[in-house]
């Protein structure tokens, strides 16, 4: 059965939306009155209960606007970025603003999801923003990412935001409404695929390149994202965002391109856990926290004895028992060296012995797999 874009949508509890620099600007200025009917479109999914995370391209776009255009060299476009941006941003916040929603803007390049610490703090921000009522609004640092170290487009950075938070469902908008068995434009036989649930060598030849005189995504880059997605069991969907309130005309049905995930974001975690041969280190526990911990519960510090590996913030460990088996693996909220200091203490004391709270919990149920 076709899964519903629609349903998928509606039932998300974490929406990422992606949105390409064609659909921002049209041939003299930022389309605001699209920006606006976004806005008022995500306005309403939040009013039940999803949150939402945009990244948007658009900064040289927008520069390239007011801005006479010199060549096509990396310290241009650089430039361009710097100029772009907070044009961008400003539209954004005219639009939000008149709905009583705060924004952020969060700038990120690759190393920020690649590396592990990175990656936490720049989780850990868009969790707190997400939970404080604020739309993060995310693009690449286009403005001081190098040729060699960047994503080149923002629907893979869509995708790798996505798993990052556990979105339940990755919206991409395009300037076509999905993928094709072929070109549209020089294939008048090409219809609309529907629904995929994994991306094949066949899918892969059916895409092709980038038509958009400002985009640097193409179909191909849409497919590699989808592939991401759905590797952390995240849903994804490739629809038309030419028109104004674009996302409730595809949760009113409009024609779209469904890329199914067969699982849950934290399903995904849980099965990379499960499968950790060599974890970082090993925490011990009293029989309390084993219980709660079979129970589904998080770890908290106070149930913890000892501990030995040199572990960091967000390394995987081996949860063992007073009995000395190993109950299963654990992405750790503290580093060893911290964790020395919070041994066995509540968690109300941990800023008393660290100076700072960073989580409430040692290991945080979701973050956690019990062995068979």
């Amino acid at each position: 059965m076709v899964i519903d874009a629609g349903s998928l949508i509606g039932h998300a509890k974490v929406l990422c939306i992606k949105i390409g620099s064609s659909l921002l600007l049209d041939d003299q200025d930022l389309r605001h009155d699209w920006i606006a009917s976004l806005a008022q479109d995500i306005t309403l999914l939040r009013k039940q209960g999803t949150q939402v995370v945009l990244i948007s391209s658009g900064s040289v776009a927008a520069a390239r606007s007011r801005t006479v255009q010199d060549g096509e060299t990396l310290v241009r476009k650089q430039a361009l970025a710097a100029v772009g941006q907070p044009r961008l941003m400003m539209a954004y916040i005219e639009a939000f603003d008149r709905l009583g929603i705060e924004i952020a803007q969060v700038l990120i390049n690759p190393l920020d999801t690649e590396d592990r610490r990175r990656h936490l703090n720049v989780r850990g921000t868009l969790e707190e923003l997400l939970n404080c009522g604020v739309v993060p609004i995310i693009n690449e640092n286009d403005t001081v990412s190098s040729k060699a170290v960047r994503y080149g487009d923002n629907d893979r950075l869509a995708a790798r935001v996505a798993g990052m938070i556990n979105a339940d469902v990755l919206l991409m908008f395009s300037d076509v409404n999905g993928l094709y068995t072929g070109a549209p434009s020089r294939d008048p036989d090409a219809v609309l695929i529907p629904w995929l649930d994994r991306i094949t060598p066949e899918v892969h030849a059916q895409a092709g390149g980038t038509s958009s005189a400002y985009g640097t995504g193409g179909m191909q880059t849409k497919l590699q994202a989808a592939e991401m997605c759905l590797s952390s069991n995240c849903h994804m969907i490739i629809a038309s965002g030419k028109e104004n309130h674009a996302l409730e005309k595809v949760r009113s049905g409009a024609l779209c391109t469904v890329f199914e995930a067969k699982g849950t974001p934290i399903q995904a975690r849980k099965r990379w856990l499960s499968g950790l041969l060599t974890p970082n280190g090993r925490v011990m526990i009293d029989q309390g926290a084993a219980q709660a911990v079979v129970a589904g519960k998080s770890l908290l510090s106070a149930g913890v004895y000892d501990h030995d590996g040199a572990f960091e913030r967000g390394d995987a460990v081996a949860i063992v028992d007073q009995e000395g088996r190993v109950m299963g693996h654990g992405l750790i909220n503290y580093s060893a060296t911290e964790l020395e200091l919070i041994t066995g203490c509540k968690s109300a004391e941990i800023v008393k012995r660290l100076g700072f709270v960073r989580e409430t919990t040692l290991i945080h149920r979701d973050n956690f797999m019990l062995k068979d």
